[in-house]
C-alpha cells in the first residue's frame, strides 16, 4: 500500500541521517462496522492486512511494535460502541488504555529492544 512504503521511506530515509533513531509503530485502530455506512473504504480486514504488514516492517528494520488493539474491539473485532462516537474515530475513553499501556509497557521493551540500525 501507498501508506507502507510512505512509512518505509520515512524509517529508512531517517536512518541514513539519525542511525540511532528509535521507531515507535502503533497498530492501525479497527472500526466499527455497524456504525460506519457501508459504503466506506476502511474495513477491519484491510486494517488487520496493513497491521500485519506493519508487523513485518517493524520486523525488517527493528522498530518496536505496539498494539492496543486487543483492548479496543468487541467479540466481533469491531472497534466496541462505547469507545467511539461515529464508529471510527476513538473518544476520550479509548485514549486511556493505550496512554497508560505507553506509560507502562512501552518504555520496558524500548530499553531492550535491540538496535541494528
Amino acid at each position: 500500500s501507498m501508506t507502507l512504503k510512505n512509512v518505509e521511506k520515512i524509517i529508512t530515509e531517517t536512518k541514513k541521517a539519525c542511525p540511532d533513531v528509535n521507531f515507535i509503530i502503533e497498530a492501525v485502530y479497527p472500526i466499527n462496522e455497524n456504525i460506519r455506512d457501508k459504503f466506506e473504504k476502511r474495513n477491519n480486514k484491510k486494517i488487520n492486512d496493513m497491521n500485519s504488514e506493519f508487523i513485518k516492517l517493524c520486523e525488517k528494520h527493528n522498530c518496536v511494535w505496539l498494539d492496543f488493539t486487543d483492548k479496543l474491539k468487541d467479540s466481533d473485532g469491531n472497534l466496541k460502541e462505547e469507545l467511539t462516537f461515529d464508529g471510527l474515530h476513538i473518544n476520550v475513553q479509548a485514549y486511556e488504555i493505550p496512554k497508560y499501556q505507553k506509560s507502562v509497557g512501552c518504555v520496558a521493551r524500548v530499553a531492550t529492544t535491540d538496535r541494528k540500525g
